[in-house]
């Protein structure tokens, strides 16, 4: 296991832990924070698209089996989210700090949006309801936990990024003091 896979190992543990016994302590108004979402970003983030994926329909599939929502849901609308953020990770992380916590407000929007969506199929909320009561809230609400996460996730990424430019940097120089004659 190297130092990536550890770490996501323990923030699933760790939202799966809050998601369980801490979320349904915090709502507000019957809405609370989606800790799952912010472990399958993180994990796209730190880990790429395919892990990203894996990770994501773990953490949707916890979701669901904490909720009293369908069961898959959220592990397909999870696993498209964490794919997603691994494809365009190296992109948004090399912007300002402003372009990751907006990435994961757009991807709690789509997550919330498409969650009232599947709700309103089978019955369980009524969609301008979800839409305005569920969706609106629940961003916001996970954008701010997103918000607090991401320092943590920056810092542990330029620390990784410095490192394999170093590495690189001293490959090179051994490539080119290789005397071929």
């Amino acid at each position: 296991m190297n130092g990536y896979s550890k770490l996501i190992a323990i923030l699933v543990a760790v939202c799966a832990v809050l998601q369980v016994m801490i979320a349904p302590y915090i709502a507000i108004s019957g809405v609370s924070p989606n800790f799952m979402l912010l472990g399958a970003v993180c994990a796209g983030i730190l880990c790429g698209p395919r892990r990203g994926c894996a990770i994501g329909f773990l953490c949707g599939l916890l979701f669901d089996l904490s909720t009293t929502g369908p069961i898959g849901a959220m592990a397909f609308i999870l696993t498209v989210v964490g794919y997603l953020m691994g494809v365009f990770a190296a992109d948004l992380l090399q912007q300002n700090w402003f372009m990751p916590v907006f990435a994961l407000f757009i991807a709690a929007f789509v997550t919330e949006l498409l969650r009232v969506i599947v709700l309103a199929l089978f019955g369980q909320v009524a969609f301008l309801s979800g839409l305005v009561h569920v969706v609106f809230p629940g961003t916001l609400y996970d954008a701010v936990f997103g918000f607090l996460c991401f320092p943590l996730l920056r810092s542990r990424l330029t620390m990784s990024t410095s490192m394999k430019v170093a590495s690189k940097s001293t490959s090179g120089m051994h490539v080119k003091n290789i005397n071929l004659r």
